[in-house]
């Protein structure tokens, strides 16, 4: 949600009415048309605040206003009977009331009475999502303004996002009412107020793309590979039709060698036949023998994508059946990502590293054995994937690492890996580094831990450090702009 701690509305300032202390903090009487400091929160009464202000400003935070601000203030928070701060709503009478409108012989006395804060609350968490329309709408249009890093496919997505100016505006025109609203005005009409928040919400849900899935929304292609009859040059090919009307065509290969290594591979190629281009996220899993790959890629139109080695057949068992999943990425959250990049870029108290902490450790105590995958959320949303093999080289063992970036934004990044808490007859290497990240980029870092064969026993669990950050010599304005601008 935005943030809405700096609106000067009755939807949102101050945050609680209902646990403010009564009175006046400068003469320690009942508030009398109680107003609040915008800097420091306390109530004071009208004409204490504004004496306040003629002489030093607020007598807490000795900040100076405007008392045209207070004169907005004066009548929106307090009771028209008795000029006292409202903090319940009568549910009989649909009304805003203070302390003194709920005594013995008051006309709300026998009624039914809730919390103010509980309807502000709700209104503000409904007011929020149109906010967050109407922000997603100036980071596309600045996206498509300047250019980003967020790639080309995205970027073409993004292009055609729909954006209807008439819905925009009403929207804007909307917040711009309702937070000149005062409370009484709130609370009376917060019904027709929901309303008419649910038609424009409806009307948004049209325009725009859906929420993000943090699942598989369809189910996807299963096939049975004969892997022992199958040669290098098999090919398994299916056609297939997803709910968002895009027409594939995966190629499974049982057994793809990988240039001249003698290990051959279950790999998988994608095509878009026909259908929106972009980002999608692919998941291979399998039950015997167990596996679970998952990569976003990103293809054009009539296009293949790479062949990606999903497991090594080893073992060569006779059949196997897997299960390919698709889904689109989401622009939402692309956008999201640029505009975050952009943010640190620009500011330098956010450049900070997101640091990730792993052991090096095997499933079963082997160190040579240890080959470990983590998926990484930085400051920006991007999402990266480290992994972690040991390699066996004359005698010595070694340890290396791959980080790859799996979606969000590119651009220039840095990172770090340090090796703690290992041997002393192991040699670690820190690696400090920046390098310019395109989408699935993959960068190998070689030998960052090594010892020797013999001392395996002796070499304990080393501990890895990966830390990442937009560069400090990043620009908001990167090869995305150019490309798009032609």
């Amino acid at each position: 949600m935005s943030d809405q701690g700096s609106d000067l509305s009755a939807l949102y300032f101050p945050k609680e009415l209902s646990i403010a202390d009564s009175n006046c903090a400068v003469c320690m009487d009942d508030a009398r048309r109680p107003v609040f400091c915008t800097t420091c929160m306390k109530m004071l009464c009208f004409d204490c605040m504004a004496k306040c202000q003629r002489e030093n400003g607020c007598g807490f935070c000795r900040q100076k206003v405007p008392i045209e601000v207070y004169n907005g203030q004066r009548d929106n928070f307090c009771c028209i009977k008795h000029s006292l701060l409202l903090t319940m709503i009568c549910t009989d009478c649909n009304v805003c009331i203070c302390k003194l409108c709920i005594g013995k012989e008051s006309e709300h006395a026998q009624h039914a009475f809730k919390n103010i804060d509980d309807i502000r609350s709700d209104l503000s968490k409904l007011i929020g999502k149109l906010k967050d329309y109407s922000k997603m709408v100036d980071d596309v249009q600045s996206i498509l303004d300047v250019g980003c890093n967020i790639g080309i496919g995205t970027l073409q997505n993004i292009h055609s996002f729909g954006i209807n100016q008439s819905l925009v505006k009403n929207v804007r025109q909307f917040l711009t009412n309702i937070e000149a609203l005062k409370l009484n005005e709130l609370i009376q009409n917060k019904e027709d107020l929901k309303k008419e928040i649910e038609k424009l919400m409806n009307e948004i849900g049209k325009s725009t793309d859906q929420e993000p899935q943090d699942y598989y929304d369809f189910n996807g292609v299963t096939s049975n590979l004969d892997i022992a009859s199958s040669s290098s040059y098999s090919m398994y090919v299916t056609k297939y039709n997803d709910k968002h009307g895009n027409v594939w065509e995966i190629e499974i290969f049982p057994k793809h060698k990988h240039f001249n290594k003698p290990v051959s591979y279950v790999a998988i190629r994608l095509a878009l036949l026909q259908g929106t281009p972009g980002r999608y996220e692919i998941k291979v899993e399998c039950d015997q023998p167990s596996i679970k790959f998952q990569k976003v890629i990103e293809i054009r139109l009539a296009s293949r994508s790479n062949i990606y080695q999903v497991w090594p057949n080893l073992e060569n068992p006779r059949e196997m059946v897997l299960n390919v999943e698709l889904r689109p990425t989401n622009n939402r959250y692309h956008i999201q990502c640029a505009r975050l990049y952009r943010e640190i870029v620009d500011e330098p108290s956010k450049k900070k590293y997101v640091e990730h902490i792993f052991a090096l450790k095997s499933k079963d105590g082997d160190f040579s054995k240890i080959k470990g995958k983590s998926f990484i959320t930085d400051g920006t949303g991007t999402i990266w994937c480290l992994t972690t093999h040991a390699n066996h080289n004359k005698g010595t063992k070694t340890i290396s690492a791959e980080i790859e970036h799996f979606d969000g934004a590119v651009g220039r990044f840095d990172f770090y890996i340090k090796i703690e808490n290992h041997n002393r007859c192991a040699n670690a290497r820190d690696v400090k580094c920046t390098r310019n990240f395109t989408f699935g980029s993959i960068i190998h870092v070689k030998n960052i831990l090594s010892f020797p064969a013999d001392q395996l026993n002796n070499i304990g669990w080393p501990v890895l450090k990966f830390g990442i950050r937009p560069s400090l010599q990043s620009s908001k304005v990167g090869i995305m702009a150019r490309i798009f601008s032609k």
